[in-house]
């Protein structure tokens, strides 16, 4: 979904201003008056905590903070259910397989918006339950259930658990395996909530229409179905086939989700559209919409045929530049088959129509928009992909849908004109920067109200810059396999955000949970001090640099990260990569001549507040600050010898290489690997042994120093290969 640029706030006839009716409408309207991608509230900040180590000493799984937060939503979600309707039975007791729902839609009241629907649906349902004897579904309060019957004969009571919520009492215990059909009558006046679930609206030219648009919560506004409750976490994995028949106005055209089987002729000017789909579908992405629309196809061609792109489209709103605008999908859908793997519902149709809603919704193979933005097409066609074919299992983890989605759009601005364009890329990148980054991308499950749900700087920005830090993490080639190996393990299903960290892990062929942890699960994002220098060593050129972390005390103290340097050397451009994993690190790099410039992370690579280069007036083992380690620094950091676990005196920080608070032998021997004197540098008491000359370890410099500060300088896995920004990822 994108979120619309504009609203219309209409009070509508018959509303009673109830305290919940004027925050349910003023929620409404904040959210309806949007600008693109931007939250309407500021979140609170939550911080998370470390996990220590289980005892055998291997990485945990799952940081405590998102345990802590799983548990408490646990807990919460099942004290509401409890308070709500007592115990019912489990979201995984069933297993829905089809939907046959078939209504009528009349007295449409557009300055009301509410029309009457009069339906039945069919469900279809697996029992996994060893005795099951009720069966849970969700519809709104104000219908009347007119029949209630288990295997189209048996009558069964179907009552209120709350104003959202039925329970069946089924015929009798049915055991693991069994299936059985329950048949729901209904009628009732429609109420629209949530982002207007079901919106009984005009055209601009004041035709009616009706549309719906369910996420997260709202389906049961217009169909008895299985789904979770408002506010909770939910499951989005229990996706079922459908068939969806829709009876209206003969003037009325009607899109839907699938293929669609048969238009019917009715009585009293009426039309019955019937359409279908074999693709697994989560509730909330079954939709309709119904009015006067003009209409046109186009083909997606594939290596197998091709498949229709069909258009509804306002007459008020037909002409060439829109039809051209909204064309453009088909190129779109062309790009992300070949970065994502063949579009998903290929046997069926992809499909673009108006409704009152100015952003997009990603229906399944049908997407609604309010507006003509290519943006806004690129990111509801990628959501066939992502959230639609793997759809996020709860609701906290709703980046796994908005966070790739948003990327989407930046690798089809790369992409677009079949010649990688990384300017292009990097442009809406940027246009994607989360202002804020005060909370994290996973969302409490005590806190899923709308607005954090949507927030445009963390579900959809900061979730986007997730997988383009990802990106330069494992490299082109692995990050592409790795969203191919996810769709090949959550294809027409649901996923957690501990799911996609295990396939990446997989593929990656190492844990990367340090990276989903702070990226996803913690706040904050770093803010740097750099600053570098250049010496020669027997000839030989060193780039000095150090890197401080110095970002707000309520974010985590440390972001691990490859961070780029490109520097000037002798002319010539040159990226050099470091791993930075420490508060205060220091870098000695090789060089092939003197660097003039450098450049920190020039790509943005890495999702932070600030980089600031500050002098270099700290090299290690420098007292005198002459930039290099010679005599007069010996005598200084004699002097300054403590041994361990003495703090030292002011003036003495150079040589704390550790940063442990005092000046030990484990320093002098990084003291002695920056030595550039001549010869040697002299023996200090209990701490001296014999070294390598200088002639022995020259070029070797930078290793040694790596290795006693326990610091990768450079590890080939993290530096993009020179074409990284110009291959289309070969399994595409």
């Amino acid at each position: 979904m994108l979120l619309p640029h504009e609203f219309r706030l209409r009070l509508r006839s018959g509303y009673r201003m109830t305290s919940y009716g004027l925050r349910h409408l003023v929620e409404r309207a904040a959210w309806r008056s949007l600008g693109l991608g931007v939250t309407f509230c500021a979140s609170t900040a939550v911080g998370y905590g470390h996990q220590p180590l289980p005892a055998d000493g291997k990485p945990a799984v799952i940081g405590c903070g998102k345990a802590q937060a799983l548990a408490g939503g646990f807990l919460a979600d099942r004290a509401r259910h409890a308070n709500e309707a007592g115990a019912r039975e489990a979201w995984d007791d069933t297993d829905v397989l089809h939907y046959a729902l078939d209504f009528e839609i009349s007295a449409l009241e557009p300055d009301n918006n509410t029309c009457m629907i009069t339906g039945t649906n069919v469900m279809t349902i697996h029992n996994l339950s060893s005795s099951l004897t009720e069966f849970t579904f969700r519809l709104r309060g104000q219908y009347a259930i007119t029949a209630a019957l288990v295997n189209g004969s048996t009558p069964v009571p179907a009552n209120k658990a709350s104003e959202t919520t039925r329970v069946v009492t089924l015929d009798r215990a049915y055991t693991v395996g069994e299936e059985f059909t329950l048949t729901i009558a209904y009628t009732g006046p429609t109420v629209a909530f949530g982002f207007g679930s079901i919106d009984v609206d005009t055209q601009p030219d004041g035709t009616p229409i009706v549309a719906t648009l369910s996420e997260p919560y709202y389906a049961h506004t217009w169909w008895p179905v299985k789904d979770g409750d408002e506010g909770l976490s939910g499951d989005n994995s229990d996706k079922a086939t459908i068939d969806l028949s829709v009876t209206v106005p003969d003037n009325f055209t009607v899109p839907s989700n699938g293929t669609l089987q048969s238009v019917e002729p009715l009585s009293g000017n009426r039309t019955r559209y019937h359409w279908a789909t074999d693709y697994p579908i989560a509730a909330y992405l079954v939709s309709f919409a119904a009015t006067e629309y003009n209409t046109w196809t186009e083909d997606y061609s594939y290596s197998g045929g091709t498949m229709p792109v069909e258009f509804y489209i306002y007459p008020s709103n037909d002409n060439p530049d829109n039809r051209a605008a909204w064309g453009q999908v088909t190129e779109m859908l062309g790009v992300f088959s070949s970065l994502f793997g063949e579009y998903p519902f290929i046997d069926e149709k992809y499909g673009i129509y108006n409704f009152p809603f100015g952003g997009g919704m990603e229906h399944q193979t049908i997407t609604g928009q309010g507006t003509f933005n290519e943006i806004t097409t690129a990111h509801e066609a990628a959501h066939q992909w992502w959230g639609d074919m793997i759809t996020c299992r709860t609701w906290s983890d709703i980046w796994l849908n908005e966070g790739f989605a948003s990327y989407s759009e930046c690798l089809w601005k790369e992409f677009e004109t079949g010649t990688p364009n990384p300017s292009a890329y990097f442009a809406r990148v940027q246009a994607r920067k989360p202002s804020s980054v005060g909370d994290s991308v996973y969302i409490n499950p005590d806190d899923l109200t709308l607005a954090r749900i949507f927030s445009g700087t963390y579900s959809y920005n900061k979730g986007c810059w997730v997988l383009h830090q990802l990106r330069h993490v494992v490299g082109d080639a692995t990050f592409f396999e790795i969203l191919a190996d996810y769709r090949a393990a959550y294809e027409f299903s649901a996923a957690t955000t501990d799911d996609f960290v295990a396939v990446a892990s997989s593929t990656y062929g190492a844990d990367l949970t340090w990276f989903f942890e702070q990226w996803v699960y913690q706040i904050g994002a770093p803010a740097y001090h750099y600053a570098w220098a250049t010496v020669s060593v027997d000839g030989q050129g060193f780039l000095l640099v150090k890197i401080q972390q110095v970002q707000n005390a309520a974010y985590p103290e440390v972001f691990t990260m490859p961070v780029d340097l490109v520097v000037d050397v002798g002319g010539s451009p040159e990226t050099i990569t470091v791993w930075n994993d420490q508060r205060v690190q220091w870098f000695a790099v090789a060089v092939g001549g003197p660097v003039t410039a450098l450049e920190f992370d020039p790509n943005e690579w890495i999702l932070r507040t600030s980089a600031m280069n500050i002098a270099y007036d700290e090299t290690p083992g420098d007292f005198d600050g002459d930039l290099d380690v010679d005599g007069d620094d010996f005598t200084v950091f004699e002097q300054c010898f403590t041994g361990a676990g003495i703090a030292y005196e002011p003036g003495c920080a150079p040589g704390d290489f550790d940063d442990d608070q005092d000046i030990d032998c484990a320093d002098w021997a990084l003291f002695r690997q920056f030595w550039m004197g001549a010869g040697n540098p002299p023996s200090l008491g209990p701490c001296d042994r014999p070294i390598p000359t200088v002639a022995e370890w020259g070029m070797a410099i930078m290793t040694l120093l790596v290795l006693a500060m326990g610091t990768i300088v450079f590890t080939p896995r993290f530096r993009p290969s020179s074409d990284a920004r110009g291959v289309t990822p070969a399994h595409g």
